[in-house]
């Protein structure tokens, strides 16, 4: 079981979380804790090494939630746990005897999703640009540039390239970490390109909860119905669909989080800093 990896200790006290500092894909650009979805990547190779298999499995339903209660420090050991069994899992992540994650994966039956292959639409062949969701690597950059379908922002799911972290094997399922990402990079760049948000502001996750089938492939979509922006902590949600830009739902992502300037940042890192 790796994110780089989850090594195992005894089954009582959980499992150690390590992670490459240089890692091109979680490290894309600089940070100063431990991004979230090494957390949610963690818990997902927990559920799959802990009996829950292959979970972008067809035929079989996703339920995510994942909670980030505090910031996850870079220089401290972080403890994951499971709870629950097959086809359930809880995962609560604790650093210096605080919790920094508490989260939920369970799959259930339910038939495949046989989408209507439409093919990839023009409007989504293009990358959207690394610097509106936060890459530096073109690479890391999981969805196009938004296009205006039917009343709604949408975005193709790109497959991550030969030789990503997140890569899988021509006409398989995206990973459930490509999905997950694929939907914070677009709730970045619709804070950017839609709600005027400064460049430089800093964006602090709290939440995130959703469901999909298993055996989602390109071409899938997310899409957004657009939505004033709130004040203080926000709440986007998107739907998900497969085959092409217009097909019914058949699953949706939603984040909870909230935007600061630079400076009010520093002063939240300053007061959530352990002593």
């Amino acid at each position: 079981m790796t994110v780089n990896s989850v090594r195992p200790r005894c089954p009582a006290t959980g499992r150690l979380l390590e992670v490459d500092r240089c890692d091109a894909y979680f490290f894309d650009h600089e940070l100063d804790h431990l991004p979230g979805m090494v957390l949610v990547s963690g818990m997902f190779d927990l559920a799959r090494s802990t009996g829950m298999g292959t979970l972008e499995t067809p035929g079989r339903r996703l339920t995510l939630v994942a909670e980030f209660p505090r910031f996850c420090e870079l220089d401290a050991p972080v403890d994951m746990r499971p709870r629950g069994r097959p086809p359930t899992l809880s995962a609560w992540a604790s650093q210096n005897g605080e919790a920094v994650f508490t989260g939920l994966c369970a799959t259930h039956p339910e038939p495949p999703t046989i989408p209507v292959q439409s093919g990839m639409d023009y409007n989504f062949v293009e990358a959207a640009e690394p610097d509106l969701v936060h890459r530096r690597d073109p690479g890391n950059v999981l969805i196009s540039r938004m296009a205006k379908c039917e009343g709604a922002w949408t975005v193709a799911i790109r497959e991550p390239g030969p030789g990503h972290r997140l890569a899988t094997t021509p006409f398989t399922p995206y990973r459930a970490e490509t999905l997950v990402d694929a939907a914070r990079q677009f709730v970045t760049m619709i804070c950017h390109t839609v709600h005027d948000t400064p460049m430089d502001s800093r964006f602090v996750l709290t939440r995130i909860d959703g469901d999909w089938p298993g055996g989602l492939c390109s071409p899938s979509f997310l899409r957004w119905i657009p939505q004033a922006p709130q004040r203080g902590r926000r709440r986007t949600e998107f739907e998900l669909v497969t085959g092409g830009p217009g097909a019914p739902v058949c699953g949706r992502l939603a984040f909870e989080y909230f935007t600061m300037s630079p400076a009010g940042y520093r002063r939240l890192r300053r007061q959530s800093a352990p002593v």
